[in-house]
């Protein structure tokens, strides 16, 4: 078994595309103009671990392990990948907060008592700040990896069952 420094990179670059996301959903207003939008729209973003992940796992499966994964390979892939993303995640929250979009929880809290998710503004105040949104962004890729890097796992062995099995001769 190689060395998981591919998925140690790979880590890096969910973090780094979960902030690019985030800057990304400002930009385009769904943090201001468009804030109605976010709670659904947010959630494309899903799309974007999934896919790096897949990435990595096929290089694990074809290139360092040269067409072969166990389980135990593919689910350690896809945990480093969380791990790394999940030890990134306050780190990239922060930058986020403090340099790209400072105003986020205020707006958010704005939106969400005006819209009715919260009655009280210490209500929303308790789940939109820094603290809360740390532990989320650290938490939310080691969960959502596990689940993730179980699927992905069981679809690379399932292609590696179908190119093995050998045409029947009729």
């Amino acid at each position: 078994m190689s060395s998981y420094l591919h998925e140690v990179r790979y880590g890096v670059l969910v973090a780094l595309a979960t902030l690019g996301w985030n800057s990304l959903e400002y930009a385009v207003g769904l943090h201001t103009k468009y804030i109605a939008y976010h709670p659904l729209l947010t959630n494309l973003y899903f799309v974007i671990p999934v896919f790096l992940m897949w990435r990595a796992l096929e290089h694990r499966r074809d290139v360092l392990e040269k067409g072969r994964l166990d389980w135990w390979q593919g689910l350690t892939s896809g945990m480093v990948i969380s791990v790394v993303a999940g030890a990134l995640g306050a780190p990239s929250t922060w930058v986020f907060i403090r340099f790209v979009n400072p105003k986020f929880f205020s707006t958010m809290i704005e939106f969400s008592v005006e819209r009715g998710y919260y009655q009280r503004v210490d209500h929303a105040e308790a789940y939109y700040n820094f603290a809360g949104y740390a532990i989320q962004s650290t938490l939310m890729p080691i969960v959502f990896g596990v689940f993730a890097s179980a699927i992905l796992t069981a679809i690379a062995r399932w292609q590696i069952e179908r190119r093995t099995k050998t045409p029947t001769a009729s």
